[in-house]
């Protein structure tokens, strides 16, 4: 369903950047992989990953907080 949802979006790239952390974190990783090999390229690659990097570290709190790879798993 998600990846039907997405075929038929035409949402700004940017929120597909953010639905990666969302399906994530919902563990849909097939969703997320069909979105990256169909959406993301050399072009794009460094947009998404600040997104990526903005969507995991904001935590509401009107403070910066450090993206840290090594915090992912948690």
């Amino acid at each position: 369903m998600v990846v039907d949802l997405y075929k038929k979006s035409g949402l700004p790239e940017i929120t597909y950047y953010q639905w990666l952390v969302i399906l994530l974190y919902r563990k849909l990783v097939e969703a997320v992989k069909y979105i990256i090999n169909d959406g993301i390229n050399k072009t794009n690659i460094d947009p998404c990953i600040k997104e990526f990097e903005v969507m995991i570290t904001d935590k509401h709190d009107g403070q910066s907080h450090e993206f840290l790879y090594d915090e992912l798993l948690d």
